[in-house]
Protein backbone atom coordinates (compact mmCIF):
# COMPACT_ATOMS: atom_id res chain seq x y z
CA UNK A 1 0.00 0.00 0.00
CA UNK A 2 2.82 2.22 0.64
CA UNK A 3 5.12 1.67 -2.31
CA UNK A 4 1.55 2.39 -4.30
CA UNK A 5 0.60 5.74 -2.23
CA UNK A 6 4.39 6.68 -3.17
CA UNK A 7 3.91 6.15 -6.93
CA UNK A 8 0.53 7.91 -7.38
CA UNK A 9 2.81 10.27 -5.28
CA UNK A 10 5.24 10.80 -7.62
CA UNK A 11 3.13 10.65 -10.37
CA UNK A 12 0.42 13.57 -9.35
CA UNK A 13 4.05 15.69 -8.68
CA UNK A 14 4.94 14.64 -11.97
CA UNK A 15 1.92 15.98 -13.72
CA UNK A 16 2.08 19.56 -11.55
CA UNK A 17 5.51 20.21 -11.75
CA UNK A 18 6.07 20.31 -8.51
CA UNK A 19 4.82 20.64 -4.79
CA UNK A 20 3.89 24.12 -5.24
CA UNK A 21 2.08 23.71 -8.20
CA UNK A 22 -0.09 20.73 -6.12
CA UNK A 23 -0.76 23.00 -3.50
CA UNK A 24 -2.33 25.41 -5.40
CA UNK A 25 -4.32 22.47 -7.13
CA UNK A 26 -5.56 21.25 -4.28
CA UNK A 27 -6.72 24.94 -2.89
CA UNK A 28 -8.39 25.06 -5.82
CA UNK A 29 -10.74 22.12 -5.66
CA UNK A 30 -11.82 23.67 -1.93
CA UNK A 31 -15.65 24.29 -1.79
CA UNK A 32 -16.43 26.15 1.70
CA UNK A 33 -13.26 25.37 3.31
CA UNK A 34 -13.96 21.72 2.27
CA UNK A 35 -12.17 19.66 -0.37
CA UNK A 36 -14.50 18.79 -3.17
CA UNK A 37 -12.69 14.90 -4.31
CA UNK A 38 -14.39 14.88 -7.74
CA UNK A 39 -13.15 18.37 -8.69
CA UNK A 40 -9.92 17.23 -7.87
CA UNK A 41 -10.48 14.12 -9.41
CA UNK A 42 -11.34 15.74 -13.03
CA UNK A 43 -8.49 18.23 -12.23
CA UNK A 44 -5.60 15.61 -11.86
CA UNK A 45 -7.79 13.06 -14.70
CA UNK A 46 -8.87 15.73 -17.28
CA UNK A 47 -12.05 13.67 -19.23
CA UNK A 48 -10.53 13.26 -22.60
CA UNK A 49 -12.56 13.96 -25.63
CA UNK A 50 -14.67 11.33 -26.93
CA UNK A 51 -12.99 9.34 -30.21
CA UNK A 52 -14.91 9.71 -33.39
CA UNK A 53 -15.82 5.62 -33.62
CA UNK A 54 -17.05 5.68 -30.19
CA UNK A 55 -20.64 5.66 -31.55
CA UNK A 56 -19.87 2.78 -33.51
CA UNK A 57 -18.46 0.34 -31.70
CA UNK A 58 -19.96 1.00 -28.56
CA UNK A 59 -23.18 0.17 -29.91
CA UNK A 60 -26.15 -0.62 -27.40
CA UNK A 61 -27.69 -3.21 -29.14
CA UNK A 62 -24.59 -5.26 -29.40
CA UNK A 63 -23.36 -7.97 -27.67
CA UNK A 64 -20.74 -6.89 -25.31
CA UNK A 65 -17.94 -9.39 -26.49
CA UNK A 66 -18.76 -7.97 -29.92
CA UNK A 67 -18.38 -4.47 -28.91
CA UNK A 68 -15.33 -5.34 -26.89
CA UNK A 69 -13.25 -7.26 -30.03
CA UNK A 70 -14.57 -4.61 -32.67
CA UNK A 71 -12.78 -2.27 -29.42
CA UNK A 72 -9.81 -4.02 -29.86
CA UNK A 73 -9.86 -3.84 -33.47
CA UNK A 74 -10.16 -0.40 -33.28
CA UNK A 75 -7.32 0.39 -31.24
CA UNK A 76 -5.39 -2.20 -33.46
CA UNK A 77 -4.65 -4.20 -30.16
CA UNK A 78 -5.61 -7.92 -31.42
CA UNK A 79 -2.99 -10.37 -30.76
CA UNK A 80 -2.59 -11.09 -35.22
CA UNK A 81 -0.10 -13.13 -35.73
CA UNK A 82 2.78 -9.79 -37.04
CA UNK A 83 2.46 -8.73 -33.30
CA UNK A 84 2.72 -12.49 -32.31
CA UNK A 85 5.92 -12.61 -34.45
CA UNK A 86 7.16 -9.03 -33.69
CA UNK A 87 7.20 -10.68 -29.98
CA UNK A 88 8.78 -13.71 -30.58
CA UNK A 89 5.98 -15.84 -29.93
CA UNK A 90 5.83 -17.40 -33.18
CA UNK A 91 8.26 -17.82 -36.56
CA UNK A 92 5.88 -17.66 -39.44
CA UNK A 93 3.08 -15.25 -39.78
CA UNK A 94 0.53 -16.48 -42.64
CA UNK A 95 -3.03 -15.58 -42.37
CA UNK A 96 -5.29 -19.07 -41.81
CA UNK A 97 -8.21 -17.69 -43.85
CA UNK A 98 -6.72 -17.49 -47.12
CA UNK A 99 -5.48 -19.61 -49.72
CA UNK A 100 -1.68 -18.36 -49.80
CA UNK A 101 1.11 -16.71 -47.78
CA UNK A 102 -0.67 -13.41 -46.78
CA UNK A 103 1.12 -12.21 -44.00
CA UNK A 104 -1.80 -11.40 -40.69
CA UNK A 105 -2.35 -8.02 -39.83
CA UNK A 106 -5.28 -6.04 -38.22
CA UNK A 107 -5.96 -4.30 -42.23
CA UNK A 108 -5.22 -7.39 -43.84
CA UNK A 109 -7.76 -9.61 -41.72
CA UNK A 110 -10.43 -7.23 -41.82
CA UNK A 111 -11.30 -6.85 -45.04
CA UNK A 112 -8.46 -7.22 -47.18
CA UNK A 113 -8.69 -11.02 -46.51
CA UNK A 114 -10.57 -12.65 -49.48
CA UNK A 115 -12.37 -15.03 -46.69
CA UNK A 116 -13.38 -11.85 -44.80
CA UNK A 117 -13.90 -9.92 -47.76
CA UNK A 118 -16.47 -12.58 -49.18
CA UNK A 119 -17.87 -12.89 -45.74
CA UNK A 120 -18.42 -8.56 -44.98
CA UNK A 121 -19.74 -8.35 -48.44
CA UNK A 122 -22.32 -11.12 -48.23
CA UNK A 123 -23.46 -9.08 -44.89
CA UNK A 124 -23.49 -5.43 -47.33
CA UNK A 125 -25.63 -6.89 -49.18
CA UNK A 126 -27.90 -7.67 -46.86
CA UNK A 127 -28.16 -4.27 -45.06
CA UNK A 128 -28.31 -3.09 -48.53
CA UNK A 129 -25.16 -1.43 -48.98
CA UNK A 130 -24.53 -0.69 -52.72
CA UNK A 131 -20.61 0.06 -52.82
CA UNK A 132 -17.58 -2.25 -51.49
CA UNK A 133 -15.02 -1.19 -49.93
CA UNK A 134 -12.40 -3.83 -47.75
CA UNK A 135 -10.31 -1.33 -46.52
CA UNK A 136 -10.77 -1.16 -43.14
CA UNK A 137 -9.82 2.49 -42.47
CA UNK A 138 -11.98 3.25 -45.38
CA UNK A 139 -14.99 1.31 -43.60
CA UNK A 140 -14.67 2.54 -39.93
CA UNK A 141 -14.63 6.02 -41.51
CA UNK A 142 -17.79 5.32 -43.32
CA UNK A 143 -19.22 4.14 -40.20
CA UNK A 144 -17.94 7.27 -38.36
CA UNK A 145 -19.45 9.81 -40.56
CA UNK A 146 -22.33 8.71 -42.29
CA UNK A 147 -23.63 5.91 -39.70
CA UNK A 148 -24.38 8.04 -36.58
CA UNK A 149 -27.81 8.36 -34.87
CA UNK A 150 -30.05 6.29 -33.06
CA UNK A 151 -32.16 4.96 -35.88
CA UNK A 152 -33.48 1.46 -36.02
CA UNK A 153 -31.65 1.36 -39.39
CA UNK A 154 -28.14 2.62 -38.24
CA UNK A 155 -28.29 0.44 -35.23
CA UNK A 156 -28.71 -2.57 -37.41
CA UNK A 157 -25.81 -1.80 -39.33
CA UNK A 158 -23.64 -1.01 -36.66
CA UNK A 159 -24.58 -4.46 -35.13
CA UNK A 160 -23.83 -5.91 -38.16
CA UNK A 161 -20.25 -4.74 -38.02
CA UNK A 162 -19.52 -5.63 -34.51
CA UNK A 163 -20.87 -9.26 -34.92
CA UNK A 164 -18.82 -9.59 -38.28
CA UNK A 165 -15.66 -8.48 -37.04
CA UNK A 166 -16.49 -10.83 -34.01
CA UNK A 167 -17.05 -13.36 -36.23
CA UNK A 168 -14.31 -13.11 -38.26
CA UNK A 169 -11.86 -13.00 -35.41
CA UNK A 170 -13.62 -16.48 -33.50
CA UNK A 171 -12.95 -18.00 -36.88
CA UNK A 172 -9.59 -16.98 -37.60
CA UNK A 173 -9.08 -18.38 -33.50
CA UNK A 174 -10.69 -21.69 -34.25
CA UNK A 175 -8.74 -22.27 -37.68
CA UNK A 176 -5.60 -21.83 -35.36
CA UNK A 177 -6.47 -23.32 -32.20
CA UNK A 178 -8.90 -25.93 -32.90
CA UNK A 179 -8.56 -26.84 -36.26
CA UNK A 180 -12.09 -26.14 -36.98
CA UNK A 181 -13.33 -24.02 -39.94
CA UNK A 182 -16.31 -22.81 -41.32
CA UNK A 183 -17.65 -21.61 -45.06
CA UNK A 184 -18.42 -18.24 -45.79
CA UNK A 185 -21.94 -19.01 -46.25
CA UNK A 186 -22.03 -20.75 -42.41
CA UNK A 187 -20.46 -17.26 -40.90
CA UNK A 188 -22.64 -15.07 -43.17
CA UNK A 189 -25.96 -17.43 -41.80
CA UNK A 190 -24.84 -17.22 -38.17
CA UNK A 191 -23.62 -13.39 -38.01
CA UNK A 192 -27.44 -12.96 -39.72
CA UNK A 193 -29.11 -15.36 -37.13
CA UNK A 194 -27.03 -13.10 -34.45
CA UNK A 195 -28.18 -9.72 -35.81
CA UNK A 196 -31.61 -10.74 -35.89
CA UNK A 197 -32.17 -12.69 -32.82
CA UNK A 198 -30.62 -9.65 -30.76
CA UNK A 199 -33.14 -7.47 -32.67
CA UNK A 200 -35.69 -9.47 -31.45
CA UNK A 201 -34.56 -9.67 -27.94
CA UNK A 202 -34.32 -6.11 -27.40
CA UNK A 203 -37.98 -5.21 -28.29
Amino acid sequence: MWKQLLKVRDKVLNFCGGVSNLKQLISSCHINSKLKLSALYYALYPASANVLWRETVWECLSFPKHAFVLWLAAHDRLLTQDKLLRRGIININHCKLCSGAVTECRNHLFFDCSFSRDVWNGIMDWIHFKWRSCDWCILLNWYNSRLKGNGLKHKVKRMALAATVYSVWRERNARIFGQNSKSVEHLIRDIFSTVINRRILSI
